[in-house]
């Protein structure tokens, strides 16, 4: 996963397990860093407000922060959705 990162390949998922290791390394700063980059780069997942090993990085003033991010995407995105569904049921393409 590092090797693949510091190749360049930016997968969301990547930073996601890269903030969990660096959270068990005791790197909070550096796990901050990588889920705010899973975050931008589009990573999504229910569990990311209840995952046990990141309880150290919730407890960071800065952990709002990434919530907030993270809260306004999926409002963004759902804005988007809604907004297109009346063209999927009219027949456009």
């Amino acid at each position: 996963m590092e090797q693949r990162i510091a190749e360049g390949i930016r997968v969301p998922n990547h930073y996601y397990e890269l903030a969990r290791l660096r959270v068990m390394q005791g790197r909070i700063a550096d796990a901050h860093t990588a889920i705010a980059t899973a975050i931008d780069l589009g990573w999504r997942r229910w569990y990311f407000e209840r995952d046990p090993i990141l309880a150290p990085l919730r407890q960071r003033a800065e952990f709002g922060e990434l919530e907030a991010r993270y809260d306004a995407d999926i409002r963004r995105s759902r804005e988007l959705v809604a907004a297109q569904l009346p063209l999927l049921g009219s027949g456009n393409p």
